[in-house]
């Protein structure tokens, strides 16, 4: 009985009817576009900074000093770089992370702001990010870090890794590519 009601007004109506349907449909698929654009966004996020940078999870010492996954949100003076406040426990954090089934990877990252300098590509320092790693752990930990050119740092090793849109930068801006192995 109802559904016969429901059929016999929307006939009776057609413009009416046509409007509310259109208007449901364009709603429809705003929701639609919009949930599509916030996974994407989602999706990428992920891909950026948790795959390749921040993992799931990030311990720091809480402290007077502002901090964040890229350092201290201070300018990097001397006096300050003295006053970053260290990780306290340590071994016994490490000793909890590691004996914890459910934490399938993990690894120990300093970061910080700095000023990249190639002397002989470049006449200005630009802005960058610095991560100090374990290599051993840093790489397992972030499967979305592809080397390029090269290859990755050992353990114990001291060397600098950037990413292929900075070194295309740098190639557009001076005409020569960073080579592996350049001083920074």
């Amino acid at each position: 009985m109802t559904w016969r009601l429901i059929f016999r007004n929307i006939t009776r109506n057609r413009k009416n009817s046509m409007v509310i349907f259109l208007l449901i449909a364009l709603i429809c698929f705003l929701f639609f576009i919009g949930n599509s654009i916030i996974g994407q966004t989602n999706t990428g996020l992920r891909t950026t900074y948790i795959d390749s940078l921040t993992a799931d999870v990030m311990i720091q010492k809480n402290g007077d000093m502002s901090m964040n996954l890229f350092g201290t949100n201070s300018p990097v003076t001397e006096e300050l770089v003295a006053a970053i406040p260290t990780l306290p426990a340590y071994d016994t954090i490490m000793n909890i992370i590691t004996s914890e089934a459910a934490i399938e990877n993990h690894t120990s990252q300093i970061s910080s702001r700095s000023f990249l300098e190639m002397p002989e590509l470049s006449e200005g320092d630009e802005p960058a990010l610095i991560c100090g790693i374990e290599p051993d752990t840093y790489f397992n930990c972030f499967p979305g870090i592809v080397v390029e050119e090269g290859r990755t740092l050992k353990n114990g090793e001291y060397g600098a890794m950037i990413t292929a849109s900075r070194a295309d930068r740098m190639e557009q801006e001076t005409g020569k590519r960073p080579a592996i192995g350049s001083p920074m």
